[in-house]
């Protein structure tokens, strides 16, 4: 009952406050002018609005979709059946989503960017953070070059979660696109300062959660139900390096790997769930999609922890960890279902003996302290 009228108060404030709702999108600057220096802030998984290229309708992210609607954000690809969605473009980075003045149902960057506008020259760095992460690091050399070009003398760099790994790759690649890649430090050559907060260096394991069971927003289970999120270049980026962690039911080590092609055709992990569903030809270019996204991602990752072969030495970095909530760790495998267990409440309907301690770590809520720790 409890549920129920939480939903109905919900659905009310939705209907009467929704048309008077205001978020704060913060949309790129189209201008560049001189300056002594500039701070680029680079945001994490979900930190940029999305809206429709034809219309300019949001569709990432707003009130009224907390609540449900069939809107996917999947990226389709016909050779794969992924779910039909329409062409997005980035908006801005997100500030604020609210449904009235005293209700905030979505916190974003709002307040990162007052502080950092507060003493410098900021430079929002929106990007589709669902495409591939090598990708949005040539936008944000892209980016670099504009402000060196208009006369900024000194840029930094601000990087939150994911965008982080961008930035490191950034930073040591450049804009190299192609494997195998070479250590040149292109991008620290024009980058003074850097701030890493909350990265995962060596992934999270709730990306793969919501590869498999998809990630609702309240009652909204499609927006990024876990077929969408599966066709996400951006979340193999993320997925446990260098193998994840994971346990049996005895809580004994269990002998999988996040990263390995194997694991997800063998036990239907992601784009290859629904395999019942799956006409042959859309079954092997999910596969080799699959296989290609964990290759790519890997060697990325592989190449962020290679020894370092010389660090530019006016390059100053700052690391900050985020410590003191339990964080999810590691999964739980039911050998004999193939199933992975994710979920708190799945683990718990399963083993009610299993203490959760076992699955989670210190850490953010998303990312631990051993991932956000710096590549060695």
């Amino acid at each position: 009952m409890r549920q129920r009228s939480k939903a109905w108060l919900l659905a009310f404030l939705c209907a009467t406050g929704c048309a008077g709702a205001k978020s704060q999108i913060i949309p790129p600057r189209s201008e560049i002018a001189p300056s002594e220096s500039a701070v680029i802030f680079v945001p994490g998984y979900y930190g940029s609005a999305l809206k429709e290229a034809a219309t300019g309708e949001r569709r990432f992210v707003t009130f009224r979709q907390m609540f449900g609607d069939d809107f996917t954000l999947a990226l389709h690809q016909e050779r794969m059946k992924t779910p039909p969605s329409k062409p997005l473009v980035v908006e801005g980075v997100i500030g604020t989503v609210s449904a009235v003045p005293w209700i905030k149902e979505f916190e974003g960057y709002s307040e990162t960017l007052e502080f950092l506008g507060g003493s410098f020259d900021v430079y929002p760095f929106a990007y589709d953070w669902r495409q591939d992460l090598i990708e949005t690091a040539s936008a944000l050399g892209a980016l670099v070059n504009r402000l060196d070009q208009a006369g900024v003398k000194n840029v930094s760099l601000v990087a939150h979660s994911m965008g982080g790994l961008v930035a490191a790759w950034y930073l040591r690649y450049g804009t190299q696109s192609n494997f195998p890649v070479r250590e040149t430090w292109e991008g620290a050559r024009k980058v003074k300062r850097v701030v890493f907060a909350g990265v995962p260096f060596r992934g999270i394991m709730s990306i793969l959660r919501n590869m498999q069971t998809g990630a609702p927003m309240y009652w909204n289970e499609k927006l990024l139900q876990q077929e969408a999120v599966s066709s996400f270049p951006s979340s193999y980026y993320l997925l446990p390096w260098p193998t994840g962690e994971f346990i049996d039911q005895a809580t004994r080590p269990a002998q999988l790997n996040a990263r390995n092609e194997v694991e997800w055709i063998r036990n239907d992990w992601g784009l290859l769930k629904e395999e019942d569903f799956l006409d042959t030809r859309y079954r092997r270019a999910r596969e080799s999609f699959t296989r290609d996204m964990l290759e790519k991602s890997t060697r990325f990752l592989v190449a962020l922890h290679a020894p370092v072969a010389s660090l530019p030495k006016d390059l100053r970095l700052v690391n900050v960890v985020g410590f003191g909530t339990a964080t999810l760790a590691r999964g739980y495998w039911v050998k004999e279902g193939k199933q992975l267990l994710l979920r708190p409440w799945d683990v718990k309907n399963y083993d009610k003996t299993l203490e959760m301690d076992e699955l989670h770590r210190d850490g953010d809520e998303t990312v631990t302290v051993e991932s956000a720790e710096l590549p060695e």
